[in-house]
Order: structure tokens, then C-alpha cells, then sequence
């Protein structure tokens, strides 16, 4: 079923600004990595981490070379906690970082290839802990890690107190003391073979493997409850709710199970076309979207975005002729969305829309700002409130270019002419490594007047 490009008579426009940046555009650079939660925005750019809160966009904490030793390759923030991805010539290293207290938790090494590592954070359950007890876990911030070629999966927990702890691995039953100050090694459960993907939530981490089968672990006790046989080719990504496991295989077919049992309830192809094109599997509650990559196409329509109802197997909405995609703001806070970018394959041009994945309809499109001509990847991500993008104007600069859905739209009001003051004001803070936040809160007298001195209409 294809998209309706028609804007729903219920839409609203979300009041746009922008945000000056420091860096310095070069053709040649790495374009810029993003990552964000409900109250923070990091921006990695030349080995530097750029650490912002929201909904103020002030700037925080700038996590410099003393922090970090290895090229910076991706950013994701799973909580509280930020990962920091560091390749090196051989594996690479994951530099963890408190975003509430604003402090390093230290960093583990690994001898993978960085885009094989992949990290989830368990979402808070109820679990059966015997029984007769039931209770939430995790109860502290927890990473689960899953090492392909070290063949690990591999938990670490958050705890507040800086006491070193020695743990023993269930496996091996040595003893292993803490890595970090704040972040313990709590289990290790090996060997895991050559696991592509993983996803964890409660006391289940659940993982998809070169083999085709998928495994469901308990990451307390380490034992494997389950394993899922059905693919026959290796398993590229995996998702989780309350009731099912989602799995995406190299043999052309998504696959719904029943998480508590292990049925294979719905067998669906997300197309029958493609050959050995990427694929990508999101799980935006209630809807599946898969994204399939044609190989044989222009870069410009290379990309298909399906949307599915998992518990009837229906194909919703197909998106095609687009380049990058992520979840979108909840709008008015119900409406899940959909983000894609796409270029115009004669003008060049950039286009951002939003997609309202219940309907199919399109409630946004909006040129991107970026310099004509200027169609390498370039970064955006979105939370609830805030669809960011980072933008190179024809100024040839870097900017934050801001989409408000949130119901008070106050942030972009009263925007003058000074906000080029408060652009040199932050490079000249970025260069000296501190935080603007507090310096420019004392000069304006007021948050808000900090705020429209900042931002600036696109």
C-alpha cells in the first residue's frame, strides 16, 4: 500500500529555529555524529564530543582528546548513559559517560570492528525473580554488550558507589574486578556464537546469530531458555516487546515469535525484489518499519520504508525513493511519526518529511538548508519534542536546525538580531573548553533572555 502525500487537515507547522555550531565545514570531513534522549543532545565532530540539554540547548560539557584516545566513529545514548564508539587498527574501545552526573564511567576494549559491536540498555519490567517474588529489574542503569568476535555478551550495570567490586563470571568462575569507577561487569555469558544483533529488556537479552537461529538469554543467571530455528540465513537485526521477538534475516523474511514460548506466529517479506541489499528493523510501538536498501539503484531512490502491523502480518504504508530514515516526535502525544530524508535526483535539492505512521499520510516536507549541491549523508535525529538536524547553509557553516512539535512552542519567540553575538560567545567557549551554560545564564539575568539571544528563525 503506497503513501498518502496529503498533509492531515489536523496538522500543525512546529516553529523552527536554528542553533549556531563551532565547527568548521570542510567537503572533506567525517559529517558530524548525533545522538539524543528526552534531556540531551551529543554532537561528535573531530575527536570532540559536544554535549547539550534540552529542551534549553544549552551546552554542558565538551568531552575533548583528554577523555578520548581513539578516532570517534558513532555516538548512541541509551538512558543516562552515553556510548562514545572509538575505532582503533585493531578493534575498538567504548568510552562510557554519565550524561546526569556529567562524569566519565570509563571504557572497555574490545577486539571487534566497532559497527559489529552492538550495545541495548534492557527496558524495566516486572520479572519473575522466584517463585514467589516478583519485582522491576534492572533496578540500576544497565548496558548489555555482545562481542561477535570475542563471542560475549556481556552486562554492566551503573551503581553510584565508587567502591572497587569483584564479580565472578558464571562461565570461567574467575573473579573480575570492576572496569570503571561507576560501571560493574555484572555477568558474561560465553561462549555466544558470532552474533550479529541483540536486544535486551528486563532479565532477557535476546540475540541473532551467522547461523540463522536466535537465542533468548537470561541475563541474571546466564542460562540460554530458548533457542528459535526457522531462518536459513544469518539474522541482521532483532527487536523485543512485552509479548514478541521481531527477527530480520538475510533470507528475505521478518519473523514474529511468541517471546514467552518460542512460536514462530507470522512470517512476513518485506520485499520480494531485493537481493542482497542492506535491511533495517525499528520496532516504534505499535507499528514494525523495515527498511530495505535496492543495491542496484541511484543513491537517491535507493531506500524502501515499510510499515507493518505485527499482530496481523499487514503491510500498512511503503515509502520509496529515500536515502536515511529514524522515528520521529510524538505528536500531540500520540501521533507516532516517521523521518525520512530524500534528495531530488535533478535539482539536488533536500528534502526532511514527516510521516504519520498510522494514516501513511505525509504531514511535512521541508527543505533541509544544506548547501546546494551538498548531498553526502548528512546527521539528523529526533525524541518526542524535537526533530535536529545538523545543516551546512550556503555560508558554508555548520548549524542546528531545530523543529519544535511540542504543544508550548515558547523556546523560538522574540529571536533578534543578537544571536550572532551569542554564536561568537560559544565558539570563543568552545575553544577555551569550558561550559557556556552558567556564564551566559549571568549575564542575561534570565534564562529566557539567554534563550533568545541563542536561537535564531530559519
Amino acid at each position: 500500500m503506497s503513501t498518502s502525500s496529503t498533509p492531515s487537515t489536523a496538522w500543525e507547522e512546529p516553529r523552527q529555529f536554528t542553533v549556531p555550531l563551532p565547527f568548521e565545514f570542510d567537503f572533506m570531513d567525517q559529517r558530524p555524529l548525533m545522538a539524543c534522549s528526552a534531556t540531551r543532545l551529543a554532537l561528535g565532530h573531530d575527536n570532540q564530543v559536544y554535549i547539550y540539554s534540552l529542551p534549553t540547548f544549552d551546552l554542558v560539557r565538551i568531552v575533548g582528546p583528554e577523555e578520548l584516545s581513539e578516532d570517534l566513529v558513532s555516538l548512541q545514548i541509551h538512558g543516562q548513559i552515553l556510548v562514545i564508539f572509538e575505532g582503533a587498527p585493531k578493534g575498538c574501545s567504548l568510552h562510557f559517560w554519565d550524561l546526569e552526573d556529567d562524569r566519565s564511567l570509563g571504557a572497555v576494549e574490545l577486539i571487534d570492528d566497532w559497527f559489529f559491536v552492538s550495545v541495548s540498555s534492557p527496558g524495566r519490567e516486572l520479572v519473575e525473580i522466584d517463585r514467589r517474588i516478583r519485582e522491576e529489574r534492572p533496578k540500576h542503569p544497565t548496558l548489555v554488550v555482545c562481542s561477535p568476535q570475542g563471542q560475549f555478551l556481556r552486562t554492566y550495570t551503573l551503581q553510584r558507589s565508587a567502591v572497587p567490586s569483584t564479580h565472578h563470571d558464571i562461565v570461567t568462575g574467575q573473579a573480575q574486578r570492576s572496569l570503571t569507577d561507576g560501571m560493574f561487569s555484572e555477568m558474561t555469558i560465553s561462549p555466544v556464537d558470532w552474533a550479529w544483533c541483540q536486544t535486551s529488556m528486563g532479565r532477557t537479552a535476546v540475540t541473532g546469530g551467522a547461523d540463522a537461529t536466535i537465542r533468548v538469554w537470561d541475563i541474571i543467571t546466564g542460562e540460554c531458555r530458548l533457542v528459535l530455528m526457522g531462518h536459513y540465513k544469518s539474522v541482521a537485526h532483532i527487536r523485543m516487546d512485552a509479548t514478541r521477538i521481531y527477527s530480520l534475516s538475510r533470507d528475505r523474511t521478518l519473523r514474529v515469535w511468541d517471546r514467552q514460548y518460542g512460536n514462530c506466529l507470522r512470517v512476513l517479506n518485506p520485499s520480494l525484489s531485493y537481493t542482497d541489499g542492506l535491511s533495517s528493523l525499528e520496532l516504534i510501538h505499535p507499528y514494525l518499519i523495515t527498511t530495505v536498501d535496492f543495491p542496484g539503484l541511484p543513491v537517491h531512490d535507493a531506500l524502501e520504508i515499510s510499515t507493518w502491523d505485527p499482530i496481523s502480518g499487514k503491510l500498512l504504508h511503503c515509502i520509496g525513493k529515500q536515502k536515511k530514515s529514524c522515528p520521529g516526535p510524538t505528536l500531540r502525544g500520540k501521533t507516532r511519526t516517521l523521518v525520512t530524508w530524500k534528495v531530488d535526483k535533478v535539482s539536488k535539492e533536500n528534502w526532511i518529511e514527516v510521516w504519520d505512521l498510522r494514516s501513511g499520510q505525509r504531514l511535512m516536507s521541508t527543505q533541509t538548508g544544506l548547501l546546494e549541491g551538498y548531498v553526502m549523508d548528512f546527521s539528523f535525529c529526533s525524541q518526542d519534542r524535537f526533530l535536529m538536524a545538523v545543516v551546512v547553509g550556503q555560508d558554508e557553516k555548520y548549524r542546528l536546525k531545530v523543529w519544535d512539535f511540542g504543544l508550548d512552542n515558547s523556546l523560538g519567540e522574540d529571536l533578534g538580531s543578537t544571536n550572532e553575538k551569542a554564536s561568537d560567545s560559544v565558539a570563543e567557549k568552545m575553544v577555551a573548553g569550558g561550559s557556556i551554560t552558567a556564564d551566559t545564564k549571568r549575564r542575561s539575568g534570565k534564562k529566557g533572555n539567554f534563550i533568545r539571544r541563542l536561537f535564531r528563525r530559519s
